[in-house]
């Protein structure tokens, strides 16, 4: 017996891109953050849930975490002391993955989100790896915004109490610069 004809196949494989962070919220340099704020980063791929929060380092940080200090691994990681406590969880598309402290981050405090990347680190799903660690820095907001009133009330805000004229000008000071555009008088 013969076999037939000889059938050859080729076919060709297309590189899968590598996986990349393509927006981090908080943004780069953000100051005035919300000391309640949840971390958000979005890849440009699907990632599994699981490398983020593997152990990625050589301190035992996962490969997805915020610390406070202005560079990874040089400041104390979210939560303190406990980073059991701090949720990860992905978005539908599984793109997007959150980190929730279970406590507001200290106020007027310079906080950095590391992803961990290369060897160890973050892995998409179609085995497409974090070329390098990625980080991005902000700063919470200072704990109190508004620093004085007049006239004065017993918690120290506006409105005024009730004995105050009612043509009396208002006047509050801020801590910080505030866009009029959002004050609503």
């Amino acid at each position: 017996g013969s076999l037939g004809n000889m059938v050859q196949l080729v076919f060709e494989t297309l590189p899968v891109p590598p996986l990349l962070v393509v927006s981090v919220d908080p943004v780069n340099g953000t100051t005035g953050t919300a000391q309640e704020k949840t971390i958000a980063v979005t890849f440009n791929a699907p990632v599994f849930e699981t490398t983020l929060e593997a152990d990625g380092d050589a301190n035992g940080y996962p490969n997805f975490y915020v610390t406070d200090g202005a560079a990874p691994n040089t400041g104390t990681p979210v939560p303190v002391p406990a980073m059991a406590a701090v949720v990860i969880s992905l978005s539908a598309d599984q793109k997007t993955a959150f980190l929730d402290p279970p406590a507001d981050l200290a106020a007027d405090t310079v906080y950095t989100v590391v992803v961990n990347g290369a060897g160890g680190g973050v892995i998409g799903q179609q085995g497409q790896v974090l070329p390098s660690t990625f980080t991005s820095t902000f700063r919470t907001r200072v704990a109190q915004l508004v620093l004085s009133t007049d006239p004065v009330t017993d918690e120290g805000i506006a409105p005024p109490v009730p004995a105050v004229d009612a043509d009396r000008a208002v006047t509050v000071n801020f801590t910080e610069c505030m866009d009029t555009t959002t004050i609503d008088l």
